[in-house]
């Protein structure tokens, strides 16, 4: 009886505590009972931490090495789970997933959203969805990074190398970075990477079979945030990006509900190839259309300005 007691109890204030979650409270991962803080950001619901589920397997050549076996896997630094859960006082890097293993080893396009090895209720982000965050923190990796502004609190962590089977704090660079999968690949072998460093901001495509950290995101609506956090009153993004048929710019105007907002297109000798807008912009958000077929292949940027303030973006123009 006592014990039937205590399931209910506990049944009841899951439930209790599930009902009055909302967008920046923690979450509790079902699968394992891990703990993850979270951050709201513009619309967005972000968790701001690296995931840490699965089963710590060692990295010991090069390649991929994680297998479509009905078993989450993920590498810790130096084959150390300390060095994925933080214990010990080691950095809490979180796991490193190959891309395959993180969208739990789907076949052909992925259909978005995609949970892949997220919590649920939770899912791997798309190009998309990370360009709308950039629209409302702006490129700055200051932001994004621990004790940053955006409270999305990133670690520098390495990542897995695939060319040598061994963890690295760097691709390309001296000074240490972190990389993030999104949910859309480029082709069979290769997916979009974001890249992330203490001055540096960029993203490019890569071999699947690196091992990189996740960041999950809600899969609620944007109509279920009440207030919106915003960085600045002019923000913009790309997506996707690059591109080879069509890209969407995106402004976000969160000041003067009648300010005018100039948006043009500009080539690299700093003609303006197409303008979008010279008028009143109200809040919220607005998506402008560039088609392949309107401009030869290149690096262009987006320009939009207002009385305040001037963001930019680049456009990579790929066929």
């Amino acid at each position: 009886m006592r014990k039937t007691f205590y399931l209910l109890m506990l049944v009841f204030i899951c439930t209790n505590l599930k009902a009055q979650w909302k967008p920046g409270d923690n979450i509790i991962d079902s699968r394992d009972g891990q703990i993850y803080k979270t951050v709201q950001v513009g619309y967005q619901v972000w968790m701001a931490e690296n995931l840490n589920f699965g089963n710590i397997i060692p990295t010991t050549k090069a390649g991929a090495e994680m297998s479509d076996n009905g078993i989450v896997e993920k590498y810790c630094w130096d084959n150390d789970v300390a060095n994925c859960d933080g214990s010990g006082g080691k950095m809490k890097r979180g796991g490193f997933y190959e891309w395959n293993e993180a969208m739990q080893f789907w076949t052909g396009q992925p259909q978005l959203p995609v949970r892949g090895i997220c919590p649920e209720g939770w899912h791997i982000p798309s190009n998309t969805e990370w360009n709308e965050y950039f629209a409302f923190i702006g490129n700055s990796p200051q932001k994004m990074l621990d004790g940053g502004e955006s409270g999305f609190d990133a670690l520098l962590t390495g990542y897995r190398c695939t060319m040598t089977g061994s963890f690295r704090v760097s691709a390309m660079s001296s000074d240490t970075r972190t990389y993030f999968w999104t949910a859309e690949q480029t082709d069979i072998d290769n997916a979009p990477i974001l890249e992330l460093g203490a001055g540096s901001l960029q993203s490019f495509s890569f071999l699947k079979s690196v091992g990189l950290c996740i960041r999950c995101l809600w899969d609620g609506e944007s109509s279920d945030v009440e207030e919106i956090k915003t960085f600045g009153s002019l923000n913009i993004g790309v997506s996707p990006n690059p591109f080879d048929t069509e890209t969407t710019i995106t402004v976000l105007v969160n000041g003067n509900t009648n300010e005018k907002i100039r948006i043009d297109v500009y080539d690299l000798l700093g003609n303006i190839v197409v303008s979008f807008n010279d008028g009143i912009l109200r809040n919220g958000k607005h998506e402008f259309k560039i088609q392949s077929s309107d401009f030869p292949s290149g690096v262009y940027y987006v320009v939009a300005s207002s009385i305040n303030q001037i963001v930019k973006a680049p456009i990579y123009l790929l066929r």
